[in-house]
């Protein structure tokens, strides 16, 4: 085949599926088209102008903290393209994650469903189930061309994200390989827009709307922005988001040239956070604080979507969605837990008091720590661990008092609502598992950016109700008890991959001091043996395989 064929024959919906969604989206169509000169379903959108023929550009910024764009209020960033988008939109100030780990939460953006109900529940090991319906899924059975193009390996097709685009843009097209294996892990944001301006034009000869979407990897680590933003800012990962926010500028610009802005919905928003030692994190995926968990979240389309909106309702990436649909004239996902917001953004409602649920289990799976879940509400969260922790966050944004013992009833009923959150959740994947065998190659490339890819505990194949519930009264240790090791694994990581001197004895001292015993860190082993596999030092690698 060739690339574009290889590309299209890989986004490809399962057969069966893919028949079944055509069908029920076909009786919706007539309906769906209509609704908005009919007055029903949704409130009239913006300027009332029909969304007929509406294009779709969702851009996913991967690892960005809502608080360090200007248009959020950060001291001294620039990011003038973000600021116009959201001068131009409405912007949400409390949209969180329910993950921070970019499989998981990315899925949750294309399904509207929670980890605990579409089961890609960490990097590497898992994947998007076909038996999830995605976003791309619906719009491609509705007739709308849909192109995806992402920047890093973690989003790559073999872990589902393909699903519904008729091409796919990952990290297999495109990228040098070298003895059949991929070269880089990522693109960057300048790639990513050479790209996206490439399939914006084919698009805009297509004559079907089109639904793009583009992801950066960029703010992710290792921070590596060009020079000049790296002297302007002093701080990489700073600089990496205003790096970024150029190379939106000109993907924006593109949309202006080809004449797609005035009809196309742009929806800009991100995976998770990054911790930046608030909490003694220091990137992310183990903890459940609002350094990891509050996105930026901006919608803008001329006469659609009302401009210099900012609202302040707590929402969650999986209305994206479900919101994206609604903008259509179409009915939510059969599975969605996410819900339109198009009723905040016209003002028909002025809170809709959704309460967002979050997990990881990261810590689990890589480190043989408690997993932790959250359910943030009404202004105050309650994360669930071995020592739980109750928020006020309306009051206290960096969750530095925790109430625990001074509201042991507020705990109680959120703990309650947790428990029956998981309960009632859909069960979506009749057949098969989520969970994969990760090869040594994927394990080197999560490394490389680095995440782990488990080892420390073997995923569940099935996630029953049952499963899920007992992961709430895991015995294992508590991970911020355990906060200064993890980030001492982390830098271990960090100086294995880069074959830096004492790097093996950093290794040896984290699995020395490993919180738990009974499970270790059998995965550093075969990084320091592949280590010196790397320095031509067989007999050390043995030693240490």
């Amino acid at each position: 085949m060739t690339p574009e064929a290889d590309q299209a024959y890989c986004g490809r919906a399962p057969v069966m599926k893919r028949a079944l969604l055509t069908l029920a989206l076909a009786a919706l169509l007539p309906l769906g088209c209509q609704r908005d000169q009919a007055g029903e379903g949704s409130s009239s959108t913006g300027a009332g102008r029909e969304s007929d023929g509406l294009n779709i550009l969702l851009i996913s910024l991967d690892t960005t903290r809502a608080d360090h764009l200007a248009c959020y209020g950060h001291p001294f960033i620039e990011t003038p393209n973000m600021d116009r988008l959201a001068e131009e939109g409405t912007l949400f100030l409390q949209c969180t994650s329910p993950i921070a780990v970019t499989l998981p939460s990315h899925s949750s953006i294309l399904t509207g469903t929670y980890p605990v109900v579409h089961n890609a529940r960490d990097n590497g090991t898992f994947i998007l189930h076909e038996d999830n319906v995605t976003l791309g899924e619906a719009l491609q059975a509705a007739g709308h061309a849909t192109v995806g193009i992402v920047g890093t390996f973690i989003l790559n097709r073999e872990f589902g994200m393909a699903q519904g685009f008729d091409t796919f843009d990952d990290l297999y097209s495109g990228i040098k390989r070298v003895d059949g294996v991929l070269e880089k892990t990522e693109r960057y944001a300048s790639d990513v827009v050479d790209l996206s301006i490439r399939r914006l034009t084919e698009l805009s000869k297509d004559g079907r709307p089109f639904f793009m979407f583009t992801h950066f990897y960029d703010p992710h680590q290792p921070y590596e922005p060009p020079e000049r933003f790296l002297k302007k800012y002093m701080e990489r990962y700073v600089g990496e988001i205003a790096y970024t926010d150029e190379e939106l500028g000109r993907l924006f610009d593109a949309l202006d040239d080809l004449g797609l802005t005035d009809n196309t919905l742009v929806v800009l928003t991100a995976d998770h956070g990054e911790g930046r030692m608030q909490h003694g994190e220091e990137t992310h995926a183990t903890f459940l604080y609002d350094s990891t968990l509050l996105v930026p979240l901006i919608f803008r389309c001329p006469g659609l979507v009302p401009a210099g909106q900012r609202l302040t309702p707590q929402v969650r990436l999986i209305d994206i969605a479900p919101t994206i649909l609604d903008f259509l004239g179409y009915d939510n996902l059969p599975d969605a837990q996410g819900t339109s917001l198009l009723p905040l953004i016209t003002g028909e409602r002025d809170n809709l008091r959704l309460e967002a649920y979050g997990e990881s289990l990261y810590g689990m799976y890589n480190y043989g720590l408690a997993p932790l879940h959250m359910l943030r509400e009404g202004g105050w969260k309650y994360i669930h661990a071995p020592k739980p922790e109750l928020y006020h966050i309306a009051a206290d944004p960096g969750e530095l008092t925790n109430l625990i013992e001074q509201e042991p009833a507020r705990a109680a009923e959120m703990e309650e609502k947790l428990r029956a959150m998981i309960t009632n959740a859909p069960r979506v994947i009749q057949s098969g598992s989520a969970a994969v065998d990760v090869s040594s190659d994927a394990v080197d490339k999560l490394r490389s950016l680095g995440y782990i890819g488990g080892g420390a505990v073997a995923p569940a194949k099935e996630f029953t109700v049952e499963d899920n519930l007992a992961l709430l009264d895991s015995d294992l240790p508590d991970p911020k008890d355990h906060v200064e090791w993890i980030d001492r694994v982390s830098h271990a990581i960090g100086m294995v991959r880069e074959n830096a001197p004492g790097a093996e004895e950093a290794m040896i001292a984290c699995i020395n001091q490993a919180p738990n015993p009974d499970v270790g860190l059998n995965w550093a082993y075969k990084d320091i043996a592949k280590m010196y596999l790397d320095r031509g030092d067989l007999d050390n690698a043995v030693i240490w395989y």
